[in-house]
């Protein structure tokens, strides 16, 4: 019963973010691309709104083909987890330009690992770490975003 109940949401939801992952899409392809070289003003939202097409169209296909044992993978999730990644979001959102993208950006995956994850203090830093490098080499280095460095400078 809650199976059926989760796989109708999964294919409502999932054809809601296709479409709106295609007007992502279209309105980013009109402010401009750029090249990877020189990317314009469209390019990070128009990745995003494929990438949010791609999986939802992903989500969709499963939900039609997969029976009750991914929908009890799903509900075990549970709304306390959903709600505490909403609530990590709100500080990081406030003070990424306060702290910087490595500093917000460390510390809220730092957070997220530990609590939702239930790794080691140290596991959760080192894959932080790594994570926030591989960010910053992506979008700093590679891509030439400006990230707001923060008060401290980096």
């Amino acid at each position: 019963m809650i199976s059926m109940k989760i796989r109708g949401r999964d294919k409502k939801s999932s054809v809601f973010l296709i479409c709106f992952g295609a007007l992502i899409v279209v309105t980013a392809y009109q402010f401009g691309l750029g090249s990877l070289t020189q990317p314009g003003p469209g390019f990070i939202p128009f990745g995003g709104g494929l990438f949010m097409i791609l999986s939802s169209v992903v989500v969709y296909l499963q939900a039609r083909t997969q029976g009750a044992e991914s929908e009890r993978s799903f509900v075990r999730i549970g709304n306390r987890k959903i709600v505490l990644f909403t609530i990590l979001l709100i500080p990081f959102i406030l003070s990424f330009r306060t702290l910087g993208f490595i500093l917000s950006n460390f510390l809220l995956l730092a957070f997220l690992f530990e609590l939702m994850e239930r790794k080691s203090w140290f596991a959760s830093a080192l894959v932080s770490v790594v994570s926030t490098g591989i960010g910053y080499l992506v979008f700093a280095v590679w891509l030439k975003v400006q990230l707001p460095k923060g008060f401290i400078g980096f």
